[in-house]
C-alpha cells in the first residue's frame, strides 16, 4: 500500500512530528510511504529514514503541478495532508482517496497570529478545503467536538502520540533544584507571559524556569525578563528530546491546542506537568493517572499556585505516573495501528 503525505514543510513543528511519528511506528512491510512537502526543514533526515522524500521547488503553482504529477507517477492508496496549503492541494485532486488530520480549531490558531480578517478569512478557506476531503480525522477528541458543534464538520478522532522514550533506564526526580520548561513556539496564543509571572509571583526555590524556542513574541519576552537569572531563554533547538530529558516539569499557559506535542513529548521523558484548563490539556490530564500533574486556573494567580503545589509535592511519584499513562494512551504506536486502520478502511471506499 502506498501512502503519500503531503506536508508544509518539514521543520520541527507539531503537526509535522504527528506525521513523522505516524512514520516511524506504522508497519513499512506493508505501507511503503512517500513524504511530498512544500519546503525543506530541519527533520528532512529524519524523514528520509522512513521513505521516499520530495520536496518542492518553484512557484505554488508550479509545486501544485509538481505534486499532481508525483500523485499518479506513486498512484498512492491515500492521500494523506496536514495544514492548509496542502489541505487546499489534496482537496482540488479529483478522483483520489484523500484524507485530512485537523491539528486545530481554525479561528482559535488563525486569529492571534494573523490578525482577525486575514484568520478569519483563512478560517473560513480552510474549513471550505477541509469539507472537500474524503476522510476527515481530528488530532484529539477535544477537537472532534468543536468542530462538530460549531461548524457541522463529522470527523473521526486519532489522538496525537508520540514516540516512547529511548532510555534504557528511566529516572525521576528525587531531591534539589528543580527544573521547569516551556517548550515550543512564543505568540499570543501561546500565552507564555502568564506562566512566567506566575513562576516569578510563587517564589519557589530552589528552581529555574527555562523557556525553549522562538516565535514573533520571543524577543520581547526576553527582554522583558533578562534581569532575572532563575527564568532562562534558550531559543530554538532542532532536536529539543534530549533536553527535555535533563527537565523535570513542562509548563504550558496556552489559550488553545489541537493535542498538545510538546506536552505528549515530556510525559513520554518522565516529565511532569503544570498545564492550562483549556480542554486538549483536560483530554491528557484526564486520560492518564491521577495524580500525574496539575491542570490549573489559566491566569498568574492559578499558575502561582499550580508552581507551589508543585514544589510541596512528591515529582517522583507524578512523573511515574504520566509516563505509565502515557505508555497506555498516548503512543505512537497506538496512533499508527489506528492510521493503518483507517487507510486500509478508506482504500475499500
Amino acid at each position: 500500500m502506498n501512502v503519500l503525505f503531503i506536508l508544509p514543510s518539514l521543520k520541527n513543528t507539531g503537526p509535522i512530528n504527528v506525521c513523522l511519528e505516524i512514520g516511524k511506528s506504522i508497519d513499512k512491510t506493508i505501507h511503503k510511504l512517500i513524504f511530498v512537502s512544500l519546503s525543506a526543514g530541519e527533520q528532512e533526515s529524519e524523514f528520509k529514514k522512513l521513505g521516499e522524500v520530495v520536496v518542492l521547488k518553484g512557484l505554488l503553482i508550479s509545486k501544485y503541478f509538481k505534486f499532481k504529477r508525483l500523485v499518479n507517477q506513486y498512484n498512492p492508496t491515500v492521500i494523506h495532508s496536514h495544514c492548509f496549503l496542502p489541505d487546499v492541494m489534496n482537496a482540488c485532486l479529483k478522483g483520489e482517496n484523500t484524507l485530512t488530520t485537523v491539528h486545530n480549531i481554525f479561528e482559535d490558531d488563525y486569529i492571534p497570529y494573523y490578525g482577525y480578517f486575514k484568520g478569519k478569512s483563512l478560517s473560513i478557506l480552510h474549513r471550505y478545503f477541509v469539507k472537500k476531503i474524503t476522510n476527515v480525522v481530528s488530532c484529539s477528541e477535544s477537537v472532534r467536538k468543536t468542530l462538530e458543534d460549531k461548524y457541522s464538520l463529522m470527523t473521526e478522532a486519532i489522538q496525537n502520540g508520540v514516540e516512547t522514550s529511548k532510555l534504557k533506564n528511566t529516572v525521576f526526580w528525587r531531591e534539589g533544584e528543580v527544573k521547569y520548561f516551556y517548550l515550543g513556539v512564543m505568540n499570543k496564543r501561546k500565552n507564555v507571559d502568564v506562566l512566567i509571572e506566575g513562576f516569578l509571583k510563587s517564589e519557589v526555590k530552589p528552581a529555574r524556569l527555562y523557556i525553549v524556542g522562538d516565535g514573533p513574541e520571543a524577543e520581547k519576552l526576553s527582554k522583558k525578563y533578562c534581569s532575572f537569572n532563575n527564568v532562562i531563554f534558550t531559543g530554538r533547538l532542532s532536536q529539543p528530546r534530549g533536553f527535555i530529558r535533563d527537565m523535570d516539569v513542562f509548563i504550558s499557559s496556552s489559550k488553545a491546542e489541537g493535542l498538545p506535542m510538546a506536552l505528549l513529548e515530556s510525559i513520554a521523558e518522565s516529565c511532569t506537568y503544570i498545564i492550562s484548563d483549556i480542554p486538549p490539556h483536560k483530554e491528557v490530564h484526564d486520560s492518564i493517572k491521577d495524580y500525574s500533574g496539575f491542570c490549573v486556573e489559566n491566569t498568574v494567580d492559578g499558575f502561582e499556585c499550580g508552581f507551589k503545589t508543585m514544589q510541596k509535592s512528591d515529582i517522583g511519584l507524578l512523573q511515574r505516573n504520566a509516563l505509565d499513562g502515557f505508555c497506555s494512551n498516548f503512543s505512537s504506536e497506538i496512533m499508527a495501528l489506528k492510521y493503518a486502520k483507517l487507510y486500509k478502511l478508506s482504500s475499500r471506499q
